[in-house]
């Protein structure tokens, strides 16, 4: 488990079928670390590929392990009704597991007209106030009365079978009452919390323990190098048995049958197989939801043409409506590019171009950069792709929006299709690279 990590869960607001009304985008956020995190990111809506409502997010303090809400900064209110894509992004500092911070495109369909507002209530307070028709119980609710509240006699409520029974492991100080040990037997056996040396007990030599040790109808001893003295085992027969026989428990000697074991080479079991690197083709179809590679490095120079900086293979079955696959691809300039080089990305869908994002790098410094690709299958026959090029300082700027123009690829069929991120520089000096430090990552939404 990471110190700091925040994953996105879903999007809770609006749901997948909403009317055509104002609300604010919230989305579910979990904290897999191991501290309280505050997540924060952005959330995104487009129509038809084109980007409609952007906004900043925020959640409160999230506990580890706890799932709270994350809301967007303003409210989002649709001009039509229709299919629409949200996206967002979400993480903490010092977070140390990014394929989990990015919420999945997420379609919604909006109709229906605004809902008039509610009927305004008439004042009767009175109804719920003691002895009133429709008196109102405080207990349970959250929160804090006016007046300071008299606590009731609830010492049962402590006790064995209450609704708030005190556990007493641990705490110092004495009962009132003398208590009666559990049973323990197995605290003092080999191998428990509390082994008993009955070595260490009065009279110890006279005991079971060494009076039966090679006698009649008693147990084998041990001779000086802890092992079964020759006269105390059992007399091999003459002639010698066969080569390949073996002494059997009960039978003497007999054909040696090694037992099925294939059981130990199961997962969890003493003799574990790994087939990492082994050759060949397993029956089933592997699942690896999250894969990082930090292989060598890729270097996107100037003039070369495209370079593939990252490539996800997705196996048979898997393409269906169920897809969501997000690649992160990060790297850094290594030089100032020359006025008017623009890096292009694309993603290809086997060779089919599914969007091109051109980026001016033209900036005079050097840093890190990051590309986030997402691919979707939003019906049973197309898939929209979204791509956009990060930095971490001034050394790029967008061109247009963040992220790419939405491109829809050609049908597909239910067998493996492979997707690929290609970087080229056009107009750039011979000098200038882009180094991709890490080859990239991926996550699906398939389920496991």
């Amino acid at each position: 488990m990471a110190d700091y990590d925040v994953g996105v869960v879903s999007l809770t607001t609006p749901a997948p079928s909403a009317p055509l009304a104002q609300c604010r985008p919230v989305v579910s956020v979990r904290n897999n670390g191991l501290h309280d995190a505050v997540a924060s990111g952005y959330i995104r809506v487009y129509s038809a590929g084109l980007l409609v409502f952007e906004s900043e997010a925020y959640s409160d303090t999230i506990g580890p392990g706890e799932t709270r809400p994350a809301s967007a900064v303003d409210y989002w209110t649709p001009e039509t009704e229709g299919t629409y894509m949200v996206q967002g992004y979400f993480s903490t500092p010092l977070d140390q597991v990014e394929p989990n911070n990015n919420l999945f495109p997420s379609t919604i369909i909006i109709s229906g007209v605004v809902p008039p507002p509610p009927t305004p209530v008439p004042l009767h307070a009175s109804q719920h106030e003691s002895g009133g028709d429709d008196e109102m119980s405080i207990e349970d609710l959250p929160g804090r009365a006016g007046d300071a509240q008299m606590p009731i006699n609830h010492a049962s409520f402590h006790q064995n079978a209450g609704i708030d029974r005190i556990d007493v492991t641990g705490l110092p100080g004495v009962l009132g009452a003398a208590q009666n040990p559990k049973p323990h037997a197995a605290t003092h056996k080999v191998g428990g919390s509390d082994i008993l040396d009955v070595l260490a007990l009065p009279n110890a030599t006279a005991l079971e323990l060494v009076a039966r040790k090679g006698a009649a109808n008693g147990y084998a001893g041990l001779d000086s190098g802890a092992l079964v003295p020759d006269n105390q085992l059992a007399p091999v027969p003459e002639p010698p048995p066969n080569a390949g026989d073996a002494l059997t428990f009960g039978s003497g000697w007999s054909p040696a049958n090694p037992l099925w074991h294939a059981y130990t080479h199961q997962a969890g079991n003493d003799d574990e197989l790994d087939v990492t690197g082994l050759p060949g083709v397993l029956a089933d179809v592997q699942k690896a939801a999250t894969l990082n590679s930090t292989g060598a490095a890729v270097m996107v120079n100037a003039g070369t043409g495209e370079t593939t900086i990252a490539t996800i293979t997705i196996p048979t079955d898997w393409m269906n409506t169920s897809l969501g696959v997000v690649l992160n691809v990060a790297g850094r300039l290594t030089s100032v590019v020359s006025p008017g080089a623009i890096l292009r990305l694309k993603i290809k869908h086997g060779a089919a171009v599914l969007v091109t994002h051109d980026v001016d790098v033209n900036k005079a410094s050097v840093a890190p950069a990051s590309v986030h690709a997402y691919i979707a299958a939003i019906d049973a026959l197309y898939l929209k792709a979204f791509l956009e090029f990060m930095a971490d300082s001034d050394a790029v700027q967008y061109l247009g929006t963040h992220v790419a123009t939405t491109a829809i690829g050609t049908g597909y069929a239910s067998a493996e299709t492979t997707f690929s991120i290609t970087a080229e520089f056009i107009g750039g000096g011979i000098n200038h690279q882009w180094i991709i430090d890490v080859s990239h990552s991926f996550h699906t939404g398939q389920p496991s």
